[in-house]
């Protein structure tokens, strides 16, 4: 090897070549592995008894790793202004149809559909029968709906 000039490997073989070429080898070379290494890899920085301080995340994110983690860029897309308020008009139409009933009525609605009781369960309380439970019931959702469709159609009301 004359002096000033420097080797370098290339597909596993020793290349002599000048400063100057070696230079820009080296300096692309670097370039080159820190865009396959570093920017893929996350980093750990560690404090003195060998704790993790701080998780330095890659700079090239893939799906699967974002999938993975739950990433969400954004708030839930599924989530929209319009069927809120309208879940919102529809709650407060039934509590108002639920303010309808008479005390027994609103009892059996609560108890089944708020407090998860099964009608077997309501009946033991009540004393009776889990049929005629199931039959006030029914009864009782269709007056909430016939109340529902009168908030509705207003012009129902006199009907």
């Amino acid at each position: 090897m004359k002096s000033g000039n420097k080797s370098i490997r290339i597909n596993g073989k020793s290349v002599e070549v000048t400063d100057e070429v070696y230079k820009v080898y080296t300096k692309y070379d670097r370039k080159m592995r820190y865009f396959e290494k570093d920017l893929k890899q996350e980093r750990l920085v560690y404090d003195e008894l060998g704790n993790i301080i701080k998780r330095v995340p890659s700079r090239e994110d893939s799906l699967d790793r974002l999938l993975d983690e739950s990433f969400m860029q954004f708030k839930d897309i599924s989530e929209n202004v319009e069927d809120t308020v309208l879940n919102k008009i529809l709650a407060e139409n039934l509590h108002k149809a639920l303010d309808k009933l008479t005390d027994n009525e609103y009892d059996l609605i609560i108890s089944l559909y708020f407090h998860n009781l099964t009608e077997r369960e309501y009946a033991k309380r009540q004393g009776v029968y889990p049929n005629a439970i199931h039959n006030r019931k029914v009864r009782i959702l269709g007056k909430l709906k016939i109340i529902r469709i009168k908030f509705a159609n207003p012009s129902l009301n006199g009907k």
